[in-house]
């Protein structure tokens, strides 16, 4: 729950963000990869953690922190987890 508290305050502080920008007031190229990078990572965390709960809940997991989806944009689920191909 707190992870979804965290990621809903991240969603929010970019729309405030974006919504007061003025000219004096522009986001640069660094922070907006970093937003970015937040948001994808985000979305791959969330979908990890709803499948998990859905497909795979007999199968203990413990979900690493967001930090480690935005090193590298993939799903962290056990292999035993994820779907056939």
């Amino acid at each position: 729950m707190l992870d979804l508290i965290i990621i809903g305050f991240a969603g929010l502080s970019l729309i405030v963000t974006i919504a007061t920008r003025t000219d004096n007031n522009i986001i640069s190229q660094e922070e907006l990869t970093q937003i970015e990078i937040t948001a994808q990572a985000a979305e791959i965390y969330l979908y990890d953690k709803h499948y998990h709960a859905k497909h795979c809940v007999d199968l203990k997991w413990n979900q690493p922190p967001l930090e480690i989806y935005e090193k590298q944009f993939k799903s962290r689920l056990p292999k035993k987890c994820k779907k056939d191909k």
